[in-house]
Formats: C-alpha cells, structure tokens, sequence
C-alpha cells in the first residue's frame, strides 16, 4: 500500500470515530457538562440531537438519568447521584397516561418496550402511555455510593425511595406535559411501594396498580411454605406427606445430636459441626423461595414431588438430600453471615441485591422464610431469632429490640392489611401465599381487589408468558384494569 494511501486510510479512520463518538450520548454529556451545562437526563441530550435530525424523535426505549439527592430529608447532607431509568415511549399518544412499572429484587423484570404482548404492554396500549420502568437504589446499577456499608445503607429506606420516585414523576411530567393520568404499577413489593406512593404523594399520581403486595410487615413469613405445603397436600398428598416427614426425621437427628449421619445425607462447604436452623434456612431457600414454585410451576413441582416419592430411595430424609445434593452448604449461621459482610460493589451477593434485600429485611419489609411447627416440628420463634441473630446483628449490628421496632414502625406509618386508600387496584393469585399478608378489600369505592384463579407455569401476572398462557382471564383483568383507571 502507497503512503498517499495509507494517509487516506488513516484520515478515513479518523474522521470515522470522531463522528461516532459525537453521535454517542455519553460523549455529549461530557462534552457539555464541560462547558458547565447541566444535564440531569439522557433525554435532554437525546432531544438536542434529535433537534439536529429533523426535528423528530423516534419512538422506542432510552434511559433516563436523573440527578437525586443522596438524603431528601437531611438539609446538611448536598450529595447527588445519577439515578437510571429506563423509558418506553411506544405507544405513547398526545392525552395518554405515564405509567411508572416500580422493579422490586422479588418481582419480574418488566418485559422489553417492544415486546407486543403481556399484561404491562397492553395496559400501555389502552391508556396510550409512555411506560418509566424504575429500579430503587442500591439496586440494579443504581449504585448512590461507593460501597454497600452499612454507613452508606442508611441511606436505603421505604422513605427515601418513594421521593426518588416522587422527584423522577414531577420530572416525567415535565417532560410529557400534555399526558393525562399518572399510574404507578408495582408487583410484590414493588406493589407495596406502588400502593405507599399514593398513599403518601397523592397529588403525584392518580392511582396505583399493585399485583400480590404484602403490606403486612411481619418478622417471619411462614404463610409462604405453609401455602405451598398445602397446595402440594391437594395435588400430591403423599409428597406434602414425605416432605413433612423428612423434615421430622431431620430434626430427630438434631436432638440426638447425630451429626455424622447429618453430614452422611448432606454436602456442607466446612467441617464444623453443623446447626439446625442455619441448615433448614438453606433447605427453605433451595425448596421454597423461588417464584416457580410459589406460582405453581407444575414443572418444578413434578421433580420435587418426583424425587420425594421416589421408592428407590430408602428414607423421605435420603429423598430430600437428593434435591439439595448439587450444592454444599454452610455449616453454621456466622458462614452464612460472613457471605454478606463484604461492601464492595463487585461482590456477588451484592450484585444480585442480597446484602441490600437483607438490610431492607432487617430495618423495614421482615418476612424472613420460615417454617411452622406443623410443618417441621421446629420451633418458628427459634427460626425467626435465627434470621435476627445471622443477618440483622451479626451482618449489620442491629439489636433485636432495633429490628421489632422497625418493623412496628413500618405498619404503623403505611397502615399495613389496614390501609385506607382510594384509587388502588390490587391482584392477587388464589394461590400466592403472599394474600395472607395482603388486603383483600376497601372501604373506598374507587378501589378494588381482584382475585386470579391459579398461576401456571411460575409466571406473574405482568410476564409476557404468563400473558401469552392465560389469556382470556388476563384480558378480562385487562379490561377492568382499564376501566378503573379511567374512572380516577
């Protein structure tokens, strides 16, 4: 190649990544940020190009980057931080709703933006609305520090995220001035923040849609196993029958204090003696708490009940290893507390939100999984100290009389089974233990309940499956969905 000819090549090369680079949003943002510009969303930048291209913007999904208080409610406190939401103006019209879709670490990511089916999509058809999907912070890749200490965890609270949000739907409606009703959408607990925004930034939104909220704050949630144990009694009786007595048979082994046949039937990661409830809080966690199997997934349930009726293995409690035998577990409750300690962000625990859900746990929601006498013949006052002593004291320095009373504070101030409110829409599944800590009807004519028949297939209500599987019951839901937030 000549020298005239790689000089142009060069150039070409050149020229090539300056010009994407300058197409590149984040390259904007720095570039006027510079020049001492603020910019507190992607939209501002995305609207100065789209000013360049003919005017127009073109429908779809962005992000929204929203600059937010590190302490809404501390006046000495002047930290920011970028919060990243994320929009879907598809089938957004002149007059339509802004529907803000509240992700929580237990409900489902909501489906893409373009996506032409499932329960959110359709409800953003209907009222024409451009749909705002936000994640909390300390969640996902909203990162408000540099660490997840407990220093820095203070600043996670039901109080903190609900003016997050309350700062992001005074932005949105900014930003779409000609859009009509405002609706925030939760599912689990992000239902329970959906529900607790009306509840508390009424001249905000016009209502609430929230799908199997538990409102109630209790320290342990054993309605959850106890539900499942008696959906599996109605379908399988003898595998309700052969979980219940591994258990039994499991707990006579702790009281004779046999731990060399114990370590026979399970793989722990160390060699300390094990300890009763920090090994059923693991079997808890691997059988239980796992959305497939509280929405029914047949599938799941067919291999536990499988297993648990298999002849071939000589015991229910050999059966029960079985289901667990992939994976060691830890021996006490301090290992199990020592996979949380660490603050770094690239931690994995952290990375999928399990230090924060658990400080959460401990200073606001509760509902630690655990099992009832009836089921394992523990003790469940015994198993709730467990989660007290492993994850809110020895993880977070947090007393027992701290975490009672955090708890108490939280049904007090958002009202809990007992919340009076007015334009709310709430779902629940006949078959999600979480009704037992829901409301399942109102004083208020402008609210409602409404009950599904059973989930199939693991899947909620707002998943694109879940949609596609149970049509004609969701579009029955759909319709009355519609109807009421019309009626707001």
């Amino acid at each position: 190649m000549s020298k005239y000819s790689m000089t142009v090549e060069m150039l070409r090369f050149f020229f090539g990544f300056v010009v994407r680079k300058m197409l590149n949003i984040k390259f904007w943002i720095v570039a006027l940020q510079l020049f001492n510009w603020k910019i507190t969303s992607v939209s501002t930048v995305e609207t100065l190009l789209s000013n360049v291209n003919n005017n127009s913007i073109s429908k779809g999904t962005f992000q929204l980057v929203l600059l937010q208080r590190l302490s809404h409610f501390d006046s000495t406190i002047n930290q920011t931080w970028n919060q990243s939401s994320t929009v879907c103006d598809l089938h957004h019209q002149k007059g339509g709703a802004v529907v803000v879709y509240i992700q929580s670490r237990d409900s489902p990511t909501v489906p893409s933006c373009t996506y032409s089916a499932g329960l959110l999509s359709e409800i953003s058809k209907q009222l024409n609305a451009v749909v705002v999907t936000f994640v909390p912070r300390f969640f996902g890749i909203n990162k408000p520090t540099g660490s997840a200490s407990v220093d820095n965890l203070k600043y996670l609270s039901v109080e903190e995220v609900l003016a997050d949000l309350a700062h992001l739907v005074h932005s949105l409606r900014s930003k779409y001035p000609d859009s009509g009703k405002t609706v925030v959408v939760g599912t689990a607990h992000g239902g329970n923040l959906a529900i607790w925004f009306r509840l508390k930034y009424p001249h905000l939104c016009d209502g609430a849609i929230a799908s199997g909220a538990p409102l109630e704050t209790t320290l342990g949630f054993g309605h959850l196993v106890d539900g499942i144990f008696e959906r599996l009694n109605n379908i399988r009786p003898n595998c309700a029958r052969a979980l219940r007595d591994s258990f039994a048979q499991l707990s006579l082994l702790f009281e004779e204090r046999n731990f060399p046949r114990i370590k026979f039937h399970f793989k722990f990661c160390t060699k300390k003696l094990p300890e009763k409830y920090a090994l059923f809080q693991q079997l808890v966690e691997a059988l239980f708490v796992n959305d497939h199997i509280i929405y029914d997934d047949a599938e799941l349930i067919q291999r536990i009940c499988t297993t648990m009726t298999n002849d071939e293995l000589s015991s229910p409690l050999e059966r029960l290893s079985t289901l667990v035998k992939s994976k060691c577990l830890w021996s006490t409750g301090g290992e199990i507390a020592d996979q949380f300690k660490e603050t770094n962000w690239s931690n994995l625990n952290i990375l999928e939100d399990g230090r924060q859900w658990i400080y959460l746990q401990c200073t606001e929601y509760g509902k630690f999984y655990t099992l009832s006498e009836k089921i394992s013949f523990l003790s469940e006052t015994l198993f709730q100290q467990h989660y007290m002593d492993v994850f809110c004291k020895n993880v977070f320095q947090l007393s027992d009389e701290m975490v009672l009373k955090n708890i108490a504070r939280s049904n007090l101030e958002y009202g809990g089974q007992f919340v009076e409110i007015d334009n709310v829409f709430l779902i629940y599944s006949s078959s999600d233990p979480r009704k037992w800590l829901g409301k399942t009807d109102f004083t208020n004519p402008t609210s409602t309940t409404a009950t599904l028949g059973r989930m199939l297939y693991g899947l909620h209500p707002f998943e694109e499956f879940y949609y596609t599987l149970q049509k004609p019951q969701l579009m029955r839901l759909l319709d009355e969905i519609t109807q009421a937030v019309r009626r707001w």
